[in-house]
């Protein structure tokens, strides 16, 4: 019934348009210069808008099948009508000579009209990825059973299945440049977000931290009595000073033997922090990178990470030790392994191969760059499918590759293509 109404008014403008004389400056004339259809198909959308119905459910399958850029004309064209019909646009201008076109700089076009003639080009908008969070939830239950299965006595597969923590920890340090780069940098454009580029650094790097340091704080406070008694009865109460202010500053990621002192878990929180600071100053010079130089960011990136891993494992023959899983003192060096796992400096390698990774699937499409490649569930599969085959391998037996290699050359790309197929397959759903 409304698409039959706007139809009818479409076609009595354009007839009120046709028997205006030439050069009439009515705002009707514009409207008598597009098709009843067009004209009809606007009005319903701006109807339908101003009633807060969604315009998708008012038009015609054929016109919901076009796309999100379709709607959004239609709405903007809409809105456009709406202040045509109200008398907030200027009259139209006749007599335009040939060859010339209508740029920003004509005078009849008031600042106004300027706005409204560019609604229907506003940014692309950023989706909230909830799948990220799902991502998160598997990686905590993972990490908090490596943690405790061996106080289940469970089997030896079992237990060395779960125990590769050393391993999928370093998805949480690419998950989160993953994260930090998505609401940090502008879609489909070579720049960092405004609001990130105002901040000052200090300023950002503190919110990201006190974004967990006052709960990290609260539970260091509750159990404080607890660790203290334990460390001083131990080890005295110099050491024990010490260790409280390593954990109240989270530096104890910077000291191999020192990083799981007290409350151990909170050394991830220490690198992350240091990881953060790192990161503030990256992000802007990343966003400006095209695909290709972001390519070459992630290669640099790579071999940076992997060069002391190579060292350590040359070094102590440690290529095929599942270090997750043996015993302090068979170990071969403890203080060269904790550093591979603790080290902020590793961490933020991670880190900024997220942030890159981010960057990659956020300029899909964007100007001069390649349109965002397709995707489908095997897309999305095989990177998975790829993680976990790595663990049970190594548990298994079949593959020994030692936990700082598994890490950094094989688990930490396959979750980053998985990253980035998710988030492709998220903003297409969408």
């Amino acid at each position: 019934m409304l698409l039959s109404l706007a139809l009818t008014i479409a076609e009595r403008r354009r007839r009120f348009g046709a028997e205006s004389p030439p050069g009439s400056d009515r705002p009707y004339a514009l409207v008598a210069a597009l098709p009843p259809a067009l004209v009809g198909a606007a009005l319903v959308a701006s109807l339908a808008s101003s009633l807060g119905v969604p315009v998708s459910t008012l038009l015609p399958q054929s016109v919901r099948n076009c796309g999100e850029s379709t709607k959004t004309y239609l709405q903007a064209l809409g809105r456009r009508f709406e202040k045509l019909m109200t008398g907030d646009l200027p009259p139209v201008v006749t007599g335009v000579p040939p060859n010339s076109t209508a740029s920003d700089e004509h005078p009849a076009m008031s600042p106004k009209s300027k706005e409204v003639a560019t609604e229907g080009l506003a940014k692309p908008k950023k989706i909230r990825i909830t799948a990220f969070d799902s991502i998160r939830f598997f990686l905590i239950s993972y990490i908090m059973c490596g943690h405790f299965i061996g106080f289940a006595e469970p089997a030896r597969f079992a237990f060395k299945a779960i125990t590769q923590i050393n391993v999928v920890v370093g998805a949480f340090f690419a998950l989160s440049g993953y994260v930090a780069a998505y609401s940090t940098t502008e879609l489909q454009e070579h720049s960092a977000s405004e609001k990130m580029l105002k901040t000052p650094s200090p300023k950002w790097i503190l919110q990201k931290i006190f974004g967990y340091y006052p709960l990290h704080l609260l539970v260091l406070t509750i159990f404080s009595p607890m660790f203290l008694y334990s460390d001083v009865h131990f080890s005295g109460w110099p050491t024990a000073i010490f260790d409280g202010l390593l954990e109240v500053t989270l530096s104890q990621a910077w000291f191999p033997l020192h990083a799981e002192v007290w409350n151990a878990p909170t050394w991830f929180l220490s690198a992350l922090s240091y990881a953060t600071v790192v990161l503030r100053f990256a992000i802007p010079v990343l966003a400006t990178q095209t695909k290709r130089q972001l390519r070459h960011s992630a290669l640099f990136l790579f071999l940076a990470s992997l060069l002391p891993k190579l060292g350590y494992c040359d070094d102590h023959d440690a290529w095929g030790l599942l270090e997750g899983s043996m015993a302090l003192d068979r170990m071969p060096n403890v203080a060269v392994f904790n550093t591979q796992r603790f080290n902020p400096l590793y961490a933020s390698f991670e880190v900024l191969l997220g942030a890159v990774a981010c960057r990659l699937v956020m300029l899909d499409g964007a100007d001069g760059e390649d349109p965002a490649p397709k995707t489908n569930a095997w897309s999305t599969l095989l990177p998975l499918l790829g993680m976990i085959d790595v663990i049970l391998l190594r548990a298994r037996g079949r593959l020994h590759l030692s936990d700082v290699l598994s890490r950094g050359v094989i688990f930490i790309p396959l979750f980053l293509l998985f990253l980035m197929s998710t988030h492709r397959a998220s903003v297409k759903s969408k």
